[in-house]
């Protein structure tokens, strides 16, 4: 499971969650956009996704997405037990 939270969620659009290996390949573990839950009230979330068959956050990644196209990349993950 990955979990993040936001303080705010102005002009995001969601979020992506992927890895990115030592050669800069990106590849993407959730199937369609996470969307984001209060884009309308621009309040922040606490957000969870569970990840099958995924044994670690070695080299995983938050992507936020923004209205005007801008991509922000959060992370590494920190495993916690």
């Amino acid at each position: 499971m990955v979990s993040w939270s936001t303080t705010q969620e102005f002009d995001v659009v969601g979020f992506n969650i992927v890895t990115i290996d030592g050669k800069g390949t990106r590849t993407q573990l959730n199937a369609a956009l996470i969307r984001c839950e209060e884009c309308v009230t621009g309040a922040g979330h606490f957000y969870s996704y569970v990840i099958p068959k995924h044994k670690n956050g070695h080299d995983m990644f938050l992507e936020v997405l923004f209205l005007h196209g801008t991509v922000r990349l959060a992370g590494p993950a920190v495993k916690i037990h």
